[in-house]
């Protein structure tokens, strides 16, 4: 729990990476590293927080030996889970996270095999199904097949969201899945639905990571709608032969992108300002400002 979600400076890497080796002892005697441990209710628990703090010591490493040494002790803990505890609540989370490491030592496709398990029963129905599928569509937009994340993603909505809306606990669970589905608009083409998508979430989910992530994602959507828009228009006005009518309807488009483009440099410029305000320096914040 001590351990930070995010850290972009090497003091704060060093900082993580002590906070994890040393909770990474505790949990090692608690379990026992020969896999003898005691089998205490706490202990698929306990196995779970190691793979996490081998997984995130793992995020971090730029020797790909270490890395690599990290992230399959990960697997070893998740994997323990499974094989000695594969009935308990725990075993959805750490077939979640073993893909992750998956994933991060290249192998994609098995990793998106694993969490495609999750769109069916009994996992669909786990708590945890929301985060694991909002991962499978990262890797799928990552592996140029954000189509496919696009169908599932709304197929999942469809039947889950209304029930993570009603739970004020779930409730950032939704915001995650809806961020993931218009990411995955975005890289599929379709521009408009992802606009809509991503001004629907900065509205309704204020405040959180996602809806501040959103703000400027809508405005990438727009200035891209914008910016084809354009460059229609000026290669339209350059056509031969145009009769004066169509000339002015080219001059006229071109004039209207422009100013749609304009409104949305300035929504970006009013968001980057009060996002300056509370959070000055923040990645959203760059984003907007960028």
């Amino acid at each position: 729990r001590a351990l930070p979600a995010d850290v972009d400076d090497a003091v704060g890497v060093a900082r993580m990476v002590a906070q994890a080796q040393q909770a990474s002892k505790l949990l090692e005697a608690f379990v026992g590293a020969a896999g003898t441990g005691p089998k205490a209710p706490e202990t698929p628990d306990a196995l779970l927080k190691l793979g996490w703090c081998y997984q995130r010591v793992a995020s971090v490493m730029r020797d790909v030996t270490e890395r690599n040494a990290q992230l399959q002790a990960a697997r070893v803990a998740y994997e323990r889970v499974l094989s000695e505890f594969g009935n308990t609540p725990a075993a959805p989370a750490a077939i979640m996270h073993r893909a992750q490491c998956l994933a991060i030592a290249g192998d994609v496709n098995t990793a998106i095999t694993e969490l495609m398990r999750f769109r069916g029963d009994p996992l669909r129905n786990d708590p945890i199904a929301p985060l694991a599928l909002a991962r499978l569509g990262a890797m799928l937009r990552a592996a140029n097949r954000a189509a496919e994340a696009v169908n599932f993603l709304a197929e999942f909505r469809n039947q889950k969201e209304a029930e993570l809306l009603k739970d004020a606990s779930r409730r950032g669970l939704a915001a995650t899945l809806q961020y993931e589905h218009a990411l995955a608009l975005l890289a599929a083409g379709k521009n408009a639905e992802a606009f809509v998508l991503f001004d629907s979430l900065a509205k309704n989910f204020a405040g959180l990571p996602e809806a501040v992530n959103a703000v400027w994602r809508a405005g990438q959507c727009r200035r891209q709608e914008f910016d084809a828009q354009i460059n229609q228009a000026r290669l339209n006005a350059l056509k031969t032969d145009l009769k004066p009518e169509q000339l002015a309807a080219a001059d006229k488009a071109y004039q209207d992108a422009l100013a749609g483009l304009r409104q949305a440099i300035g929504l970006l410029y009013a968001a980057a300002q009060e996002l300056g305000r509370k959070d000055p320096g923040s990645s959203a914040h760059q984003q907007l400002l960028y």
